[in-house]
């Protein structure tokens, strides 16, 4: 299994470089096909003030081509221009749509979607749980980027969250292609304690401790050695359990699967994949 068409999403120039430093190796390894996809703004975010102004609303969408998305164009093409795989650049007009629904349709052709971790607050169309919505609105794995620390290539050790759900089962076979090239994978389950036998080792439910077993086996069918660690939750909280659990074993990609509970649930009252993308310091792989 392999990444053959990858999609990196652009909305900024100052992203070009360091998306494509950690996409490039991804790409020389798979030979992929990248495509790099930049929006223009949407009819759906034009300021009221300028609302029935067709030529004023032309002319924004005109500076925005001239301005921010040619040079980025021009990045990327420097950047790539003496590598072996296929790459193409799109700028992609969504007319009355948000850009992130335009960008979640096209990566629904990719086998990946690339993106850079948004800051909290940063874009006009609102909080978007740091860009985890694309998970959501596509059928596809998204890869996201922290801001920092940007590994320089493919992953070597992997945290991966697994509770036995649809999400987490889904986020491990579509990370396959980076954990066949990762050195070291782990799968990490959070237990409460009242979930053990007399404070032993074996949860009260026999299920979900089997799941654990019969995921590292399958994993190991498609020539990836994982072992599973159980971890108690940190100060009570999954997400934190699960960051921390990442740090502690150095791992430079961690899978989850996101949004087991509604976005409008999380968004209320907090959760696990709102936190994470949040804080994130390493790449997030999410599958929904």
């Amino acid at each position: 299994m392999q990444y053959k068409t990858i999609l990196v999403y652009f909305e900024r120039e100052q992203q070009v470089k360091s998306l494509l430093e950690y996409v490039a190796p991804l790409a020389r390894a798979h030979d992929s096909h990248v495509i790099g996809v930049c929006v223009l703004p949407s009819y759906f975010n034009v300021p009221a003030s300028e609302v029935g102004t067709s030529s004023l609303i032309e002319d924004i969408r005109e500076q925005f081509a001239t301005a921010v998305a040619a040079p980025m164009q021009t990045a990327f093409e420097a950047a790539l221009r003496l590598e072996t795989f296929g790459s193409e650049w799109r700028l992609v007009d969504p007319g009355f749509r948000k850009a992130i629904e335009t960008v979640a349709e096209i990566g629904n052709a990719a086998d990946l979607i690339v993106a850079r971790q948004e800051l909290l607050g940063e874009h006009e169309e609102g909080y978007r749980d740091g860009l985890g919505l694309l998970a959501v609105l596509t059928a596809r794995p998204v890869l996201l980027l922290p801001h920092h620390n940007v590994p320089a290539s493919p992953p070597q050790t992997v945290v991966v969250s697994w509770d036995g759900s649809q999400q987490a089962a889904r986020a491990v076979f579509d990370s396959l292609p980076l954990l066949q090239g990762a050195a070291k994978v782990t799968l990490t389950t959070v237990r409460w304690p009242d979930e053990f036998v007399g404070g032993g080792e074996v949860p009260h439910d026999e299920v979900r401790y089997q799941q654990g077993a019969d995921i590292c086996d399958a994993l190991s069918r498609h020539g990836v050695d994982a072992t599973i660690g159980v971890e108690m939750p940190w100060e009570g909280d999954i997400a934190k359990t699960l960051l921390v659990a990442t740090a502690t074993h150095n791992a430079d990609l961690l899978v989850l699967g996101g949004y087991g509970h509604s976005r409008l649930r999380e968004w209320i009252f907090g959760g696990v994949t709102r936190s994470v993308l949040r804080h994130m310091t390493t790449p997030v792989l999410l599958s929904h």
